[in-house]
Formats: C-alpha cells, sequence, structure tokens
C-alpha cells in the first residue's frame, strides 16, 4: 500500500483522506487480481514529536475506512515500525492491542524494524497468530534491510519460524543502497542465496 509522500495520520485532513484512498484503490485493485496480501504502515506523527491521543485517532480513523474494504480476498495486514519519536506501533503490546480490537486485521511481522527495537521476538510471541507476512531482513545500525544468510540474527529466525511451524509467506526486503552498484544478475543472485540460506 502507499507509503513515503502519504501518511494516513497526517493532521492535513486532505493527506489523510488521500492516504486512505489510495491504500483503497491498492485494496480493490489486488481483489479485481484474485486477491492477495495487502500490508498497511500506521502512519506517524507530521511532526518529530511523540504521538498523542489525536494521531491515534486519526489512525483509528484511516482502520475505520479500511474497514468498508476488508473481509474478500485480500488480507490487510498492518507492519509494526522502527522505533522513532513519531512513529506508531513500534512495539508488541501496541500491535497486539490493535489486532484485538479489529478482528478483520492481519499482521505484517518486520524482523528489521523489530530488530531496532530492541525485542524481535516478543512480537511472534504476542501475534504469530495473526502473522501472514514476514519482511525478512537485517535490523542492525548502518546495514538496515541487508540480507540475513550466514548471520546469528536470520539463524535465530529460522528457529523461531520453524518453532511456530510458520509456513506463510516470507517477502525479502533489502536496501540496494547497501551493496552499491549491482547489475540486474547481481540483484538477481542475491535474492537467490538468500532464497537458499532460507530453504536451508
Amino acid at each position: 500500500a502507499p507509503i513515503f509522500d502519504l501518511n494516513p495520520c497526517s493532521f492535513n485532513p486532505k493527506v489523510a483522506a488521500l492516504s486512505a484512498d489510495c491504500t483503497i484503490d491498492c485494496i480493490e485493485m489486488l481483489e479485481a487480481l484474485g486477491g492477495g496480501i495487502v500490508t498497511i504502515h500506521p502512519g506517524k506523527r507530521t511532526a518529530k514529536r511523540p504521538v498523542t491521543y489525536l494521531d491515534k485517532e486519526r489512525f483509528h480513523q484511516y482502520l475505520g475506512r479500511l474497514s468498508e474494504v476488508a473481509g474478500n480476498n485480500v488480507i490487510i495486514a498492518l507492519e509494526n515500525m522502527p522505533p522513532a519519536v513519531n512513529a506508531h506501533i513500534t512495539t508488541a503490546p501496541e500491535m497486539r492491542e490493535v489486532l484485538d480490537e479489529y478482528s478483520w486485521l492481519s499482521f505484517t511481522f518486520d524482523y528489521a524494524h523489530a530488530q531496532a527495537a530492541g525485542d524481535p521476538f516478543s512480537f511472534i510471541e504476542q501475534c504469530s497468530d495473526r502473522m501472514v507476512n514476514i519482511h525478512a531482513s537485517l535490523g542492525r545500525n548502518g546495514a538496515m534491510h541487508s540480507p540475513l544468510a550466514g548471520t546469528a540474527e536470520g539463524d535465530a529466525l529460522k528457529a523461531v519460524l520453524k518453532d511456530i511451524g510458520y509456513t506463510g509467506r516470507v517477502t525479502y526486503e533489502f536496501e540496494d543502497l547497501n551493496f552499491g552498484e549491482l547489475s540486474l544478475l547481481d540483484r538477481t543472485e542475491i535474492l537467490a542465496e538468500e532464497t537458499r540460506w532460507y530453504r536451508g
């Protein structure tokens, strides 16, 4: 679903409404294609200050809009965010609270974001019953969204997923600026290597 230049929690009501409209467009487009998973971000406070009840109210208004198109062949999954002064949903208890309130909502687990928050597997412990997608990558400072193959963090994730019997979707989310100049073949090989590691 739309990110970067849109913010469903913007204090500008037109920006917030447009963000919801664009997310609904994505959901309806995927529905027309036969369904699947749409991952959404919770938005953020427009100012770089801590989230207030007004920002949370805008977030719930956004979910209210999405509830109007939920429940068909598209799964709507909320992603956990990395810690930031103006960020929503950066901890497992916050995610659990939202999932409990919205029965139609699922969970996309961003492992790199959770590593940055300091307690990555708390999300799996508290929210795995609604987890339908994993954004798999490394979350170290200076290497955010890098491959997990050959890392202790990667081995830990594989072990936890094996323990809970997870068989859902895994999405490799890499920041290409971490690699320097890459050809299309280079990029393909990085993804292939990560897939071999994950399946191994």
